[in-house]
């Protein structure tokens, strides 16, 4: 049986998505290392990959196009088309609730790296204080 496959334009570009096999969705979940127990980076990466195999446009390339929401709708719709088994798979496993978790993580790990991110901001002197109703 062959993958399932669809290709949609979005601005201007052709994007195809591909059916993910899903004995690699399990292994990702049951194999030496499942991926709700790797690092945030290292199940990034992971992620990252599989998001490669089922769509042949780079993440960082949807990300600096001009995108409607009519636009992620067919995206969605994309993926959901050609992968019915895995968005089954993720609802019965509740990955949704899984990869929100990893989602927070990540955002959380990326803002504690900004150079101006309230984790590195210091306490300002009480002799700086400012009284608001002076301004």
């Amino acid at each position: 049986m062959s993958r399932k496959t669809k290709t949609i334009t979005v601005a201007g570009r052709e994007i195809t998505f591909t059916e993910i096999a899903v004995n690699r969705v399990i292994a990702m979940l049951r194999g030496d290392t499942p991926l709700y127990s790797m690092p945030v980076s290292m199940a990034l990466g992971e992620l990252s990959q599989l998001a490669a195999e089922a769509v042949d446009c780079p993440l960082d390339d949807l990300l600096d196009m001009e995108l409607y929401s009519d636009d992620i709708d067919r995206l969605k719709e994309a993926l959901r088309e050609t992968n019915p088994a895995f968005f089954d798979l993720a609802r019965r496993l509740d990955l949704v609730g899984a990869l929100a978790v990893l989602v927070k993580a990540s955002i959380g790990a990326y803002c504690n790296n900004l150079p101006f991110s309230p984790s590195m901001a210091t306490p300002m002197p009480e002799s700086m204080d400012l009284d608001s109703s002076s301004i």
